[in-house]
């Protein structure tokens, strides 16, 4: 199953499809659609995360999330078993932080106010 995030009155409600719904994504579940998904709902005041993983998904998700004026945060490679998600989005320059595991729980409060 793949998933969405779509506004619903007032919330974000988070949605299931089949894999048929999506299928010119390789990635299941896909977090490239996922993160474009919020990135719509939100209307880009959200933020992206993307720790540890193998390949590229998620990078197109969060340059979505970017271009909306989201804010996103990588896991650094030192702290990465895989380190190919975040790395596509270092890369790709869509990473506004790069941070060490142990610091990304952190820096999520900082963002939130906390």
């Amino acid at each position: 199953m793949h998933a969405t995030l779509v506004r619903q009155g007032g919330g974000i409600m988070v949605k299931t499809h089949p894999v048929s719904d999506y299928p010119q994504y390789n990635y299941i579940p896909s977090v490239d659609l996922m993160i474009s998904s919020m990135a719509e709902a939100c209307g880009g005041t959200a933020l992206g995360v993307i720790l540890t993983g193998m390949g590229s998904d998620g990078f197109k998700g969060m340059q979505q999330l970017k271009q909306k004026g989201g804010v996103t945060i990588v896991q650094d490679e030192a702290t990465s078993t895989i380190y190919g998600m975040p790395k596509a989005c270092v890369i790709g320059g869509v990473a506004d932080e790069v941070l060490p595991l142990t610091q990304i729980g952190a820096e999520i409060a900082r963002l939130a106010g906390g």
